[in-house]
């Protein structure tokens, strides 16, 4: 099984916790089901811990959870960095195995024997005299085309996908026999609202809020913004994307708006502000989002500075 969502790396502290603690839930119920299953061991790669914010409390929590499935070994061929955190548990399970990727470690009991190289992680089955092996770059299974499947999304398209789980293997002397098995599904939404001139950001951000918030907590959603906007109003998207991320995990806000010109008057209005209008919208350089970028805070920074 394969972790590590790269978006979790821009959650604040509160989100941060609140998909550790999701993260845990799924990970105690793919241990609960493994063991049913008779799995005798689990391998972990990428990320355990799929944000930058942990604490050691919630380490020794996964550690603990680990500890309790006596009848499974997990091996973890993880980053350097989640190497350190799982191996830093204040109280290490037996089954635990941690492979540091620097240190060519393995594996080995009477079973199989996991070992590696800079390039390669290989799993061999001692009595089927067989083995598998996975590329630590691209996560390819025996230079195939077929990957270890990810546990969660890794990107915004990524989430696009049906399913996401783990991989049950299955090593005979005559083959080597991977079956997915779909575990846990994210939905992606792309979602697009329209300005009008006459909204302030605030009220922008209101109503996207609404929009957005009619989604599940843990939906990837990118949110276009398109319409015309005043002249003198300002779409910051990072900070739209800040307040919205109290409904979702994941935002992302783009920016497609177009400026509402129909009271720029360059004849009459003999501003600084709108002398930078006038050239901006002679400059044949410049795309038409560009153009809107530019002209909003130009006409912005320099609006501030006449009122000083």
């Amino acid at each position: 099984m394969r972790l590590g969502a790269i978006c979790t790396a821009n959650l604040n502290a509160e989100k941060a916790q609140a998909w550790n603690i999701a993260r845990y839930r799924k990970f105690e119920h793919l241990l609960h089901t493994a063991t049913k299953d008779d799995v005798g061991y689990v391998i972990l790669f990428g990320r355990l811990f799929g944000s930058k914010l942990v604490s050691g409390e919630y380490i020794d929590a996964i550690s603990n959870l680990i500890s309790r499935e006596t009848n499974i070994q997990v091996i973890t061929c993880l980053t350097e960095e989640d190497s350190h955190r799982i191996a830093s548990a204040s109280n290490t399970p037996e089954n635990l195995h941690v492979l540091w990727p620097s240190s060519g470690g393995q594996y080995e009991d009477e079973k199989i024997c996991v070992s590696q190289d800079e390039e390669e992680i290989y799993i061999e089955a001692k009595a089927e005299k067989n083995r598998m092996t996975v590329n630590r770059e691209n996560y390819r299974i025996n230079g195939s085309a077929d990957r270890v499947p990810s546990f969660e999304p890794c990107g915004y398209e990524d989430a696009a996908k049906d399913t996401f789980g783990y991989m049950i293997t299955r090593i005979t002397e005559k083959e080597i026999r991977n079956d997915l098995r779909p575990e846990t599904t994210y939905a992606f939404r792309f979602l697009k609202m329209t300005i009008t001139p006459n909204e302030t950001e605030s009220e922008i951000i209101g109503r996207a809020g609404k929009l957005v918030s009619a989604n599940d907590t843990d939906t990837f959603v990118r949110l276009v913004l398109n319409g015309t906007t005043g002249i003198g109003v300002e779409i910051d998207t990072r900070r739209i994307s800040n307040e919205l991320m109290q409904y979702v995990f994941f935002i992302e806000v783009l920016d497609e708006s177009r400026i509402d010109l129909s009271d720029y008057k360059p004849d009459t209005d003999i501003s600084l502000a709108n002398e930078f209008v006038r050239l901006a919208m002679n400059d044949l350089t410049l795309s038409e989002a560009d153009r809107s970028t530019v002209i909003r805070n130009g006409w912005n920074a320099l609006s501030n500075g006449e009122e000083k």
